[in-house]
C-alpha cells in the first residue's frame, strides 16, 4: 500500500541548530489494519505521519503510494491523493467551527466531486449513525465538546471512504471514556483499511495497535506486530464506582434512606440536614469537610456503579462493524472540473466581513475609493502625456522631409522629383489669407488674418473631406480640420456668430499681391490632421512670392516689347511704375530676375510682373541652401521608402513629423517628471493598501485556509476564495470611487477647452484605468496569499507567520 524508503528531513539545515527529525525511514505499510507509531515527543512521530500524508516534505527519500511514486515533493501531487485517498483526523480536530456538522462533512466529499443530496445524506447518516451523533448533524461545531468534535472529524475523514486513515493523537485533548470511545471507532475502522495513529501513550498503542512502531531522535528503534494481551484503563472522572469507596454511614427507617461513602478518611463528621417542602429537597450541609456540592440528575454526566471498576480487556472490547461501502452508490468524479469553495459562499463570506469591518477597516475601504480617485486623476494626467495628437507638434505637412547635402544644386533638388515616393519639391511655405467678418460693434476691425504652411490640392482626394468639397476652380481653397477649428474657437469668430463649418463657407475670404486683391472661397474641410492650406499650385506659387505667374495669364496678355521669358527672367506690364528702363533686374526671394519684355493686358487683375513657375523654385532654392546650410525640402507620399531612397543617394534626409514628434515628447518627459511621480506614488499605494488589507483577511482566516490545505484543497481554490474577496471590495470600493472621479474629470473636459492639456479622459483610458485598479488590487492581494500557499500544509498548520 505504502513504501517508504530513505527519508531523511532535516530542519534548519547546514545551520548550528540543525535537526534530523527523519534518518534514514524506509518501511512497507500494509492496506489494512493499525499502524502505531509511538514515542515521546520530539521523536519524530508526527513529522514522520505528515510526510506519510503529503502535509510535510522531506529533503531526500522516495514515497511510493499505490501506483504513485513521489520523490521530490509536488504540492498537486499530493492535493490529490489526499483529497481522493487519505483521511485525516487531527489532534485538535480542525473542525470549521461556523459550519455545522453536516456541512464540515458535505465539504470533503464536495472535494471529491460529489454533490448528489441523496448520496451525500446516505454518507453522512450512516456515519453519524455509527457513532452517536445523528442528533448533532445541524448543530455548529462550535457548539461540540472535544469528544462529539473528535467523532465529527472521524466522521468527516471516513466520509469519502479513503484507503487510508491518518490519526495525529486523536485522543490527546480527550478524557478516558471519550478516548475509549474514539479508540474503539478507529479499531473498528482498521478492520476494512489501513490506520495510521501518532500516539505517546504506550498503554493505548499495546491496547488497540496491530503494529507498533517505535521511534527515537528521528529513527525507528523497533517495529514489531502487537501481541500483548493488556488491559485498558477507561475509567471516566465523572463515573463512582460505591464498591471502591468506603461504606461510613447506612441509616435506614420506614420514611428514609442514608447511605454516606467516602474515597478519604473524614477529620471531622459531616453535618447534613435533608429537607423535603412541597415535594422540594432542600440540602442543609455544614461545609467544614465539603468543598464542593453537586446534584445528580438523569441527565447529569456522573455516572454511579454500585460495583467495583474492572480494566478493560480484548476479549470484551466490543467493536462494532463499520462498512461504509454497503451504502455507497456513486464514486468519485473528476475533482479538477469542480470548486470546493464556490463563489457564491466566497462573496458571502467577503460581504460579511466588509459588512461586519472594525472602524478602522471601514476606514480603509473609504481611503480604497480616495485612492482610486487619485488613480483616475493620474491616468487622465498619464494619458495626456502619452497621448500625442499631431495638432500638439505639427505645424507643417507629416509628408514634409527635409534633406541636405554638401554642394547641393537645383538641379539635383529637381531630380528628387525621380522617385516614385516623392511626390515633388517644396517651393512654397505659408500665406497669409484674411477672413472678412461681419460688422459688429464689439469689433473695430473686422478683418481677421490667419496664416499657414501650404500643400498643393492635388495632394487631397474625395476621402479627405470633412464638410464642402474639393476646390474646382484656381481661386477656391480649402483648409485641414484643425485650422477649422482655431478659427471657430477665436474671440472674434465667436462675437460675429461664426460657430460651425457652414458658416465658414459663408464668409468672403482675399489675399494680396503686388497692388492687387485675390478674391478666394473657402470651399472645404478635410481632415488630415494637419494645420495645413490646400490650393492652386499657381495661386500658391504667387501670393508666396508676390509676383504674377505667367502660365495663369498667357491668354490674357499681349507681348508688346522683347522676348518671353526664360530661365531668370520676366516680362513686366508696359507703362507700369517698373517698366524697364535699359536692363532692369528685380529681385525676388533673394534671387535676381532680369526684365526681357514688357505686355499689356486689358483685365484689371493681371499683376504689372510676371514669371514662369517652374523658374521661381530656384528663388525658393537659393533661399534656403543659404539660410538652412542645405535643408531644402520635399513633400513625400511614402515618408520611409523616400528616406530609404534619400539616403541610398547620399542625402541627410529628416522627417519633419519624426522629428518634432521627438522634440515634442522630449519636452513632455522634462515637464512631467512630476506628472509620471505622482502617478507612481498613487499605484504603490494602491498596491501596498490592498497588500495588507488582503493579508489582514488572510491572517483572520489562517485557520480556515489551515484546515482546506490539510483537507486536500487546492491551491488554486484558495486562490479563487481571496480573489473573490478581492474583486468584491474592488468593485465596491475602489471601481465606485473611480467611475465618480472619472464622470467628473470628465464633465470639466467639456466645459474647459485647454483642459486635455493636463488631464484627457477618453474611453481607452477609462477601460484602461480599470483594468489597472483590477491588476494592481488582484496582484498585490493574492501577494500574501501566494507567500502562504507556497508553504506546506503542515507548516501552514504550526506556523502562521508569513
Amino acid at each position: 500500500m505504502i513504501k517508504l524508503r530513505k527519508l531523511d528531513k532535516y530542519y534548519n539545515r547546514n545551520k548550528s541548530n540543525e535537526i534530523h527529525v527523519l534518518n534514514d525511514i524506509s518501511l512497507d505499510l500494509p492496506s489494512t489494519g493499525l499502524v502505531v507509531l509511538l514515542g515521546p515527543s520530539g521523536s519524530g512521530k508526527t513529522t514522520l505521519l505528515n510526510v506519510l500524508g503529503g502535509l510535510d516534505k522531506v529533503q531526500s527519500g522516495t514515497i511510493q503510494f499505490d501506483e504513485t511514486s513521489i520523490g521530490h515533493y509536488s504540492s498537486s501531487t499530493w492535493d490529490k491523493i489526499r483529497n481522493r485517498e487519505v483521511g485525516y483526523i487531527f489532534q485538535n480536530y480542525n473542525l470549521l467551527n461556523h459550519l455545522t456538522v453536516y456541512e464540515n462533512i458535505s465539504l470533503t466529499l464536495n472535494m471529491i466531486g460529489i454533490y448528489d443530496k441523496d448520496e451525500i445524506d446516505r454518507r453522512i447518516d450512516y456515519i453519524l449513525d455509527h457513532m452517536g451523533m445523528i442528533n448533532y448533524r445541524k448543530r455548529k461545531a462550535s457548539q461540540l465538546s472535544g469528544g462529539q468534535q473528535q467523532r465529527v472529524a472521524i466522521a468527516r475523514a471516513l466520509a469519502k471512504n479513503p484507503k487510508v486513515i491518518i490519526a495525529d493523537e486523536p485522543t490527546g485533548n480527550l478524557d478516558s471514556k471519550n478516548t475509549q470511545d474514539i479508540m474503539n471507532i478507529i479499531k473498528a475502522i482498521s478492520v476494512n483499511k489501513l490506520v495510521v495513529l501518532v500516539t505517546h501513550e504506550e498503554n493505548i498503542a499495546e491496547f488497540y495497535g496491530d503494529r507498533i512502531i517505535k521511534l527515537s531522535d528521528g529513527q525507528i528503534v523497533s517495529d514489531e506486530d502487537n501481541r500483548s494481551s493488556g488491559t485498558l484503563d477507561t475509567r471516566h472522572e465523572a463515573d463512582i464506582y460505591l464498591k471502591d469507596m468506603e461504606q461510613i454511614t447506612e441509616l435506614t427507617s420506614d420514611q428514609s434512606t442514608l447511605k454516606v461513602y467516602t474515597d478519604e478518611e473524614l477529620s471531622e463528621p459531616i453535618n447534613v440536614r435533608l429537607i423535603v417542602k412541597n415535594k422540594t429537597l432542600y440540602i442543609d450541609v455544614d461545609q467544614t469537610n465539603v468543598k464542593k456540592l453537586q446534584l445528580v440528575e438523569k441527565d447529569s454526566e456522573v455516572r454511579i456503579y454500585d460495583k467495583k471498576y474492572e480494566h478493560t480487556n480484548k476479549e470484551s472490547l466490543d467493536i462494532k462493524e463499520f462498512d461504509l461501502e454497503s451504502v455507497i452508490e456513486q464514486e468519485t468524479s473528476d475533482i479538477d472540473k469542480h470548486s470546493v469553495i464556490s463563489v457564491k459562499d466566497s462573496l458571502r463570506i467577503a460581504w460579511n466581513r466588509m459588512k461586519d469591518a472594525t472602524r478602522l477597516g471601514k476606514v480603509f475601504y473609504i481611503g480604497f475609493g480616495l485612492i482610486a480617485g487619485l488613480i483616475a486623476l493620474a491616468i487622465g494626467m498619464g494619458n495626456s502625456f502619452i497621448s500625442i495628437d499631431k495638432d500638439s507638434y505639427l505645424n507643417d505637412s507629416e509628408y514634409l522631409i527635409r534633406v541636405r547635402r554638401e554642394d547641393f544644386t537645383y538641379d539635383d533638388f529637381i531630380a528628387l522629383t525621380a522617385d516614385d515616393s516623392i511626390d515633388y519639391i517644396r517651393a512654397v511655405d505659408s500665406i497669409s489669407i484674411n477672413a472678412l467678418l461681419p460688422k459688429v460693434f464689439q469689433l473695430r476691425d473686422t478683418e481677421s488674418a490667419f496664416s499657414n504652411q501650404i500643400e498643393s490640392v492635388d495632394k487631397l482626394s474625395s476621402r479627405d473631406v470633412e464638410a464642402g468639397r474639393l476646390p474646382e476652380t484656381t481661386f477656391e481653397f480649402v483648409i485641414d480640420q484643425q485650422v477649422a477649428d482655431q478659427l471657430l474657437a477665436s474671440t472674434n469668430y465667436k462675437y460675429v456668430g461664426i460657430d460651425s463649418y457652414e458658416k465658414l463657407f459663408e464668409l468672403d475670404y482675399e489675399a494680396t499681391m503686388m497692388n492687387l486683391t485675390y478674391e478666394l472661397t473657402l470651399v472645404g474641410i478635410v481632415d488630415n490632421q494637419t494645420p495645413l492650406m490646400y490650393m492652386d499650385d499657381n495661386l500658391a506659387y504667387s501670393l508666396y512670392y508676390g509676383v504674377g505667374i505667367y502660365e495663369m495669364y498667357e491668354d490674357q496678355i499681349t507681348l508688346e516689347t522683347g522676348d518671353l521669358p526664360e530661365g531668370d527672367e520676366l516680362l513686366v506690364l508696359d507703362g507700369s511704375q517698373v517698366d524697364p528702363i535699359g536692363n532692369l533686374v528685380i529681385p525676388v526671394k533673394q534671387r535676381d530676375y532680369e526684365a526681357v519684355g514688357t505686355f499689356s493686358t486689358t483685365a484689371a487683375d493681371v499683376p504689372q510682373i510676371l514669371i514662369r513657375k517652374q523658374d521661381l523654385g530656384v528663388a525658393y532654392f537659393d533661399l534656403y541652401n543659404d539660410s538652412y546650410s542645405s535643408n531644402v525640402a520635399v513633400i513625400a507620399n511614402d515618408v520611409d521608402n523616400a528616406l530609404s531612397y534619400l539616403d541610398s543617394q547620399g542625402y541627410t534626409a529628416t522627417s519633419y513629423a519624426n522629428q518634432m514628434l521627438a522634440d515634442y515628447q522630449n519636452q513632455r518627459i522634462s515637464q512631467g517628471i512630476g506628472t509620471i511621480t505622482f502617478i507612481a506614488i498613487v499605484l504603490v499605494a494602491s498596491a501596498v493598501s490592498y497588500f495588507f488589507v488582503i493579508r489582514s483577511s488572510l491572517l483572520a482566516r489562517i485557520y480556515e485556509v489551515s484546515v482546506y490545505r490539510a483537507l486536500g484543497v487546492s491551491k488554486l481554490d484558495v486562490h479563487k476564495m481571496f480573489l473573490t474577496e478581492t474583486v468584491l471590495i474592488t468593485s465596491l470600493t475602489s471601481l465606485f470611487g473611480y467611475a465618480l472621479t472619472t464622470w467628473l474629470l470628465w464633465r470639466i473636459q467639456l466645459a474647459v477647452d485647454d483642459f486635455t492639456e493636463a488631464i484627457q479622459v477618453t474611453p481607452l483610458s477609462v477601460i484602461a484605468g480599470v483594468l489597472i485598479i483590477y491588476l494592481i488590487n488582484i496582484v498585490s492581494g493574492l501577494i500574501p496569499v501566494g507567500n502562504l500557499l507556497r508553504k506546506t500544509p503542515a507548516e501552514i498548520l504550526s506556523k502562521y507567520d508569513f
